[in-house]
């Protein structure tokens, strides 16, 4: 018999501190688990010749995943309104990554206690475009997926300021982030796109795929197109213009 924890755990559904499997008290027998994982008995391996085990390739972590490791946790699912403040001030000097997703936050002011942060993952909670970040000098990887931000200028002038560093961003299922994974129209993305391309050109990876260089080039000529037209639209003096005055001759006595 096998707890659903270890489970969990060896699917790697579970990270550092697995504080939902640690609420798992069920048991499954060894069947159960090979169901679970969709993966052939014991005995399939055996003599090597598997289809199934050919057909599975090596991972290769990219950069915009979510890494693991001794300094990586994860919260996900825990119904959380707030970070414990003891936990964030505990934890936050060592913790380089960390998942929140699937929570109810509203607000980040627990993120002042991790200064170390390179990964941030804060999907399904509900953060506005308004959200207090603070400062992450060294933060590359931000999940916003599926929150409440309905106006991406006032999230992007944050992230301006607070994350110089920052390379992978994501902003899917936001009423301000068009995407073909929502169903949004083509032009409609490519102009979410350039815009945020130039606002940020640091990123590398923006929602679904890649930054370009034709969206880097295109970027640039629209960020010359807004200086061109704001120039264009500068008023004129109001001042009248000089007239030039004839001279007089000196008429003293």
């Amino acid at each position: 018999m096998v707890l659903i924890r270890d489970c969990l755990a060896e699917l790697g559904l579970v990270l550092d501190l697995g504080l939902d499997a640690s609420r798992c008290e069920d048991v499954c027998d060894e069947k159960q688990l090979r169901q679970l994982r969709q993966l052939p008995d014991r005995d399939d391996y055996k003599d090597g010749n598997n289809n199934d085990c050919k057909r599975v390739a090596s991972w290769t972590q990219r950069p915009w995943d979510f890494p693991g490791g001794e300094h990586a946790i994860s919260l996900a699912w825990e119904d959380l309104e707030r970070v414990p403040p003891p936990l964030a001030a505990g934890l936050g000097a060592s913790i380089t990554a960390l998942d929140l997703s699937h929570n109810r936050l509203r607000d980040v002011e627990f993120l002042y206690a991790m200064p170390a942060l390179t990964s941030l993952v804060l999907d399904h909670n509900q953060l506005r475009e308004d959200v207090d970040l603070p400062r992450m000098p060294r933060l590359r990887l931000l999940w916003l997926n599926h929150n409440q931000v309905r106006s991406v200028q006032p999230l992007v002038r944050r992230l301006q300021r607070q994350t110089p560093r920052l390379r992978h961003l994501s902003l899917i299922g936001n009423k301000a982030a068009p995407s073909p994974l929502t169903g949004a129209e083509p032009s409609e993305c490519a102009r979410y796109r350039l815009s945020m391309v130039w606002q940020l050109p640091q990123l590398e990876h923006l929602d679904e795929r890649r930054v370009t260089e034709a969206e880097r080039a295109r970027s640039k000529h629209l960020q010359l197109r807004a200086i061109y037209n704001s120039c264009s639209r500068l008023p004129s003096s109001s001042a009248p213009a000089l007239t030039p005055q004839p001279l007089r001759r000196n008429t003293c006595i």
